[in-house]
């Protein structure tokens, strides 16, 4: 490949919600993000399943979802046990290998699952990098392998180690941290590790964009989701610290951005966070704005690759930004690789001495378990039960794989064995509002309204918008559209762009045409390869008499 669009730098926030951004934005509490977004192509970004963590940015990352590239959590089970994620556990080339083999540089800085990143090709560095060790800053030693050698000790000198970090600097995030005893609350001291850390992502970040040789950059930051896991409910003197927080990732960005060469393609990534849509925008040269509508996170590496002119007809995302002549097809993609194991002479020599391998704890077995099962229950209700059995015979007591149980019989209308999963999750956390979910489910796959009822009313008086898209189905199963409706419209005043509760909205006001029709269109506007609102729309303009429309939108 000789010929390119220019440079293109993908920039992961995690944490940022489509809701949260747009109500700062509107505050104009974000003056770098607003001056970018104003010329960007931007819109809410539709998360894969996971929607945050290791599996969301190897998505991204990959184009694909955790079945295909293999990364689920922070740990993976091998002969020896557990160890954590890293270049080894990922079962489908990511783009920047894509990339590099197609013949452009690529560079990234602190993705998560690139350990040891010195094995990647390009100018990589993992996140051990800036994870610090020692007292002092010369105590803080380089992880074997976390960035190529021959860049190891030039990013060593611009990292900035928590005891640099001062009273002053602190005080922004704590105003009155003077009130803070130190010697029983620890989170100045914490606050100062994540403050250096982001400190030091900054500083390697400038050090790559101008050093390194680059045509693709690849910047993960997850600044903001650590300190909202750590400070989004703080009372005070900690109430301000998010709101600080923000403040500081704006400026960040701002310089990062600046600092790019000129004519650099910016793609700012959030997957975004509980019960919000994420973000994306694009800017450069070549980028209209828009809004961009129904954009997924498997959406990204066709997008990068569109910049270079290459196309992956097989991939399942879209391409968001496509650039006149994408003609090009890059290298397939190579088989999936198995996660190397242990040389078995090794093992011998060592069982030889009296030593075995650890087992993974039954616990974390189960975990991974259920974590599949939650991806598959909405695709493969099946396949999830017969997982969330697996968990269950190693955790018995698990509320999760029981709630993943009990939702798979839902789903193939299997009553009888409801009550029982009913008792297992009363018995393991008792008055968990699964059990009511779980009875309710059961009466209403036998048509038994008014038992169900009772269970329904605790449901929509304590449950979350997951909770309430359950109980809203069982008010359909029962033949009260109209009680589903309410709920589904509950949901959508907290969560307009809620897609489970706008197409059971729509389902629920089938008998109004009308109304139903625009709920399936702002489903495929939202997520326009929605294949269950598209059937469905088909379906419903042909019985409205309009068998024109209904071919045109099957068509395509």
């Amino acid at each position: 490949m000789t010929s390119h669009t220019g440079k293109i730098a993908l920039l992961g926030l995690a944490g940022i919600g489509w809701d949260d951004l747009s109500a700062r934005l509107a505050a104009r509490r974000l003056p770098a993000i607003g001056t970018l977004l104003a010329r960007a192509a931007a819109g809410r970004l539709r998360p894969a399943n996971p929607a945050s963590g290791p599996a969301a940015w190897a998505t991204i990352a990959t184009g694909l979802m955790p079945d295909r590239h293999g990364i689920l959590s922070g740990e993976e089970v091998w002969a020896g046990g557990l160890r954590p994620i890293g270049r080894a556990s990922w079962t489908a080339d990511p783009v920047w290998l894509r990339l590099a083999d197609a013949g452009y540089a690529t560079a990234s800085l602190d993705w998560p699952a690139t350990a040891p990143a010195s094995a990647w090709p390009g100018v990589h560095v993992d996140p051990r990098f800036l994870t610090a060790s020692g007292v002092h800053f010369h105590d803080w030693l380089v992880p074997r392998g976390a960035a190529p050698e021959e860049w190891s000790e030039r990013l060593r000198e611009v990292r900035v180690h928590p005891s640099d970090i001062t009273g002053a600097m602190l005080a922004p995030f704590v105003p009155r941290l003077m009130t803070v005893d130190q010697d029983r609350d620890h989170r100045l001291v914490e606050l100062a590790l994540r403050i250096a850390r982001l400190s030091s992502a900054h500083a390697a970040a400038a050090l790559l964009i101008g050093s390194a040789r680059w045509d693709a950059l690849f910047l993960h930051f997850g600044w903001l989701e650590t300190i909202q896991a750590q400070f989004g409910a703080a009372e005070p003197p900690f109430e301000g610290v998010v709101d600080a927080a923000w403040t500081l990732l704006d400026q960040m960005i701002g310089a990062t951005v600046g600092a790019l060469p000129e004519g650099t393609t910016v793609l700012l990534v959030s997957p975004g966070r509980t019960g919000q849509a994420g973000v994306v925008a694009a800017v450069g040269p070549g980028v209209e704005r828009a809004v961009l509508r129904g954009a997924s996170s498997l959406d990204l590496v066709p997008t990068l690759l569109a910049h270079f002119g290459l196309v992956d007809i097989d991939l399942p995302g879209r391409a968001l930004v496509q650039p006149a002549g994408a003609t090009h097809a890059p290298p397939p993609m190579r088989p999936p690789r198995v996660p190397p194991e242990p040389d078995p002479a090794d093992l011998a020599r060592v069982a030889a001495f009296g030593h075995h391998p650890l087992r993974p704890p039954a616990g974390w077995r189960a975990r991974e378990l259920i974590a599949r099962a939650e991806m598959l229950l909405a695709t493969d209700p099946a396949a999830a039960g017969q997982l969330a059995d697996a968990a269950l015979a190693l955790a018995p007591a698990s509320i999760a794989a029981l709630g993943v149980r009990a939702a798979a019989h839902v789903a193939a209308e299997e009553a009888e064995p409801l009550p029982d999963l009913a008792d297992r999750i009363d018995a393991a956390a008792p008055g968990h509002l699964w059990e009511a979910l779980v009875r309710a489910g059961y009466h209403a796959l036998r048509k038994e309204a008014g038992l169900a009822q009772p269970f329904l009313k605790r449901v929509e008086s304590e449950g979350g918008p997951d909770d309430l898209v359950r109980a809203a189905a069982a008010w359909m199963m029962l033949g009260r559209p109209a009680d589903a409706a309410r709920l589904f419209e509950r949901i959508l005043a907290a969560q307009p762009d809620s897609i489970s509760a706008l197409l059971g909205l729509a389902m629920a006001r089938m008998a109004k045409p009308l109304e139903a029709e625009r709920h399936l269109r702002r489903v495929l506007e939202l997520d326009p390869g929605h294949a269950t609102a598209r059937a469905t729309l088909v379906a419903l303009l042909r019985d409205t008499g309009r068998g024109g429309e209904a071919a045109k939108l099957a068509a395509g």
